[in-house]
Protein backbone atom coordinates (compact mmCIF):
# COMPACT_ATOMS: atom_id res chain seq x y z
CA UNK A 1 0.00 0.00 0.00
CA UNK A 2 2.47 2.59 -1.25
CA UNK A 3 0.20 5.51 -2.18
CA UNK A 4 -2.46 7.44 -0.29
CA UNK A 5 -5.11 6.32 -2.77
CA UNK A 6 -4.20 2.63 -2.39
CA UNK A 7 -4.30 2.96 1.42
CA UNK A 8 -7.65 4.72 1.31
CA UNK A 9 -9.26 2.08 -0.95
CA UNK A 10 -7.54 -1.02 0.49
CA UNK A 11 -9.63 -4.11 -0.27
CA UNK A 12 -12.81 -2.19 -1.06
CA UNK A 13 -14.69 -3.00 -4.28
CA UNK A 14 -12.85 -6.30 -4.83
CA UNK A 15 -14.51 -9.68 -4.91
CA UNK A 16 -11.36 -11.41 -3.59
CA UNK A 17 -7.74 -10.62 -2.78
CA UNK A 18 -6.73 -14.01 -4.24
CA UNK A 19 -3.03 -14.46 -3.30
CA UNK A 20 -2.36 -10.78 -2.63
CA UNK A 21 -1.49 -9.54 0.88
CA UNK A 22 -2.14 -5.87 1.56
CA UNK A 23 0.44 -4.40 3.96
CA UNK A 24 -0.32 -1.27 6.00
CA UNK A 25 2.82 -0.03 7.81
CA UNK A 26 2.55 2.62 10.53
CA UNK A 27 5.41 4.54 12.21
CA UNK A 28 4.20 3.71 15.74
CA UNK A 29 1.91 1.15 17.28
CA UNK A 30 -1.57 2.50 18.00
CA UNK A 31 -5.07 1.11 18.26
CA UNK A 32 -6.85 1.50 14.93
CA UNK A 33 -10.38 1.16 13.63
CA UNK A 34 -10.74 -0.45 10.18
CA UNK A 35 -13.97 -1.03 8.30
CA UNK A 36 -14.82 -3.77 5.83
CA UNK A 37 -17.52 -1.93 3.90
CA UNK A 38 -17.50 -2.98 0.22
CA UNK A 39 -14.77 -5.57 1.00
CA UNK A 40 -14.76 -9.33 0.56
CA UNK A 41 -14.28 -11.48 3.69
CA UNK A 42 -10.75 -10.77 4.96
CA UNK A 43 -8.19 -12.32 7.21
CA UNK A 44 -6.77 -9.41 9.21
CA UNK A 45 -3.49 -9.71 11.09
CA UNK A 46 -1.88 -7.11 13.35
CA UNK A 47 1.84 -7.40 14.06
CA UNK A 48 4.28 -5.51 16.20
CA UNK A 49 7.99 -6.10 15.87
CA UNK A 50 11.45 -4.99 16.90
CA UNK A 51 14.97 -5.98 15.88
CA UNK A 52 14.75 -9.27 17.79
CA UNK A 53 11.25 -10.69 17.30
CA UNK A 54 7.72 -10.11 16.07
CA UNK A 55 4.44 -10.60 17.86
CA UNK A 56 1.07 -11.42 16.33
CA UNK A 57 -1.51 -9.38 18.25
CA UNK A 58 -4.61 -10.14 16.17
CA UNK A 59 -5.40 -12.81 13.57
CA UNK A 60 -9.07 -13.15 12.64
CA UNK A 61 -11.39 -13.63 9.69
CA UNK A 62 -13.59 -10.54 9.35
CA UNK A 63 -16.82 -10.52 7.40
CA UNK A 64 -17.90 -7.64 5.14
CA UNK A 65 -19.71 -4.60 6.55
CA UNK A 66 -18.09 -4.55 9.98
CA UNK A 67 -16.01 -2.12 11.99
CA UNK A 68 -12.96 -3.84 13.46
CA UNK A 69 -11.17 -2.45 16.51
CA UNK A 70 -7.53 -3.49 16.13
CA UNK A 71 -4.91 -3.62 18.89
CA UNK A 72 -1.84 -1.38 18.83
CA UNK A 73 0.64 -2.67 16.25
CA UNK A 74 2.92 -1.32 13.53
CA UNK A 75 1.82 -3.57 10.64
CA UNK A 76 -1.66 -4.60 9.54
CA UNK A 77 -2.08 -7.31 6.92
CA UNK A 78 -5.23 -7.98 4.92
CA UNK A 79 -5.56 -11.15 2.85
CA UNK A 80 -8.00 -13.74 1.59
CA UNK A 81 -9.29 -15.87 4.51
CA UNK A 82 -7.77 -19.06 3.05
CA UNK A 83 -4.29 -17.54 2.67
CA UNK A 84 -1.50 -17.76 5.20
CA UNK A 85 1.17 -15.12 5.74
CA UNK A 86 3.67 -17.08 7.85
CA UNK A 87 5.81 -18.26 4.93
CA UNK A 88 6.19 -14.72 3.57
CA UNK A 89 6.39 -12.92 6.93
CA UNK A 90 10.22 -12.60 6.85
CA UNK A 91 9.96 -10.98 3.41
CA UNK A 92 7.18 -8.65 4.58
CA UNK A 93 9.14 -7.55 7.66
CA UNK A 94 12.33 -7.02 5.65
CA UNK A 95 10.41 -4.76 3.24
CA UNK A 96 8.47 -2.65 5.72
CA UNK A 97 11.64 -1.00 7.03
CA UNK A 98 12.47 0.87 3.82
CA UNK A 99 8.87 1.11 2.56
CA UNK A 100 6.81 4.26 2.84
CA UNK A 101 4.84 4.38 6.07
CA UNK A 102 1.38 5.78 6.66
CA UNK A 103 1.98 8.92 8.68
Amino acid sequence: MDTHHKRMIGAQFRTSLENEILVFHYPQPAKRLFHTMWCPPLRMVVLDFNDVNQEVLFDQIVQPWHFVSLPAGRVILEMDPKDDYKDVLPEILSTVGPMQRID
